[in-house]
């Protein structure tokens, strides 16, 4: 019985740190739209995607 509430509460801790994460996803993109002008906010979004990306490659590979 106690693994049950215990596995509840693993949920439930899990489901608050998804949507944490969610949350700080949705305000870091929406900077991107109060910082720069409209023509800019796709290449500023797009060359951060791409830094990300080769960030998460070298990471990879240095691990």
């Amino acid at each position: 019985m106690a693994g049950g509430i215990n596995m509840w509460l693993a949920v439930l801790v899990i489901g608050i740190a998804a949507a944490a994460n969610q949350a700080w996803s949705a305000n870091i993109f929406t900077t991107v739209s109060d910082m720069f002008p409209k023509r800019a906010v796709g290449s500023v979004t797009g060359i951060g995607g791409m830094a990300g990306g080769l960030g998460g490659i070298a990471l990879t590979a240095l691990v």
